[in-house]
Parts: structure tokens; sequence; C-alpha cells
């Protein structure tokens, strides 16, 4: 069996290359880490991205549907506040959609 015994340096050249391959590879090591955390955070921020592109596209849509109904809904109420006052000098409420209904408590 072959068996390496650490040898030890021959003067600060030895010394300086030794270090300097421990710190070139250190500095490898955290440049592959900072691009594999680079890549992490490009595919979290595209999802995040795409989450919030399908909620405008919900927003929208659901705002345009409001939009629409608006009118009807604005008619509605105008019908029913007239329905309110007319009830109020004698207390008794006409039909609004169909049932006269009494204010009285």
């Amino acid at each position: 069996m072959d068996i390496h015994t650490p040898k030890s340096w021959h003067g600060w050249r030895e010394f300086a290359k030794e270090l300097g391959t421990i710190i070139l590879g250190i500095l490898i090591a955290l440049a592959l880490e900072q691009l594999a955390e680079q890549l992490r955070w490009e595919r979290a921020v595209e999802e995040a991205r795409t989450v919030i592109h399908e909620e405008i596209a919900f927003n929208n849509g659901y705002l345009q549907s409001r939009a629409a109904s608006g009118a009807c809904v604005t008619r509605r109420l105008d019908e029913i506040e007239r329905a309110v006052t007319a009830a109020e000098p004698n207390g008794r409420l006409e039909s609004v959609s169909g049932a006269a209904l009494s204010l009285s408590a």
C-alpha cells in the first residue's frame, strides 16, 4: 500500500501557491452558489409575475362584469327608492318585485 505523507512547505512560494489554490477554490464555489441563487430568484420572480398577471386578468373581467351590470343595479335602486318614498306618507310599501310589504314594525 502506498501512503502519501504530508510534506512540509519549502518556502513562502509553495505556501502562497497552496493558499492561492484554496482561495481560488473557495471563490469558484461562492460564484457558483451565487449563480444558482440568481437562477432561483429569476424563476421565483417569473412565477410571481405570472400569478400577478392572472390576478389582474381576473380582476379586469370582474370589473367589466360589474360595470356592465351597473346601469341595471342603478335603475333597480331608483325603483326601490321611489317605492320607499311613496310609502312614507301612508306606511304601506307597494309592490316592488311582486308583493306588497308593510313598513309597520
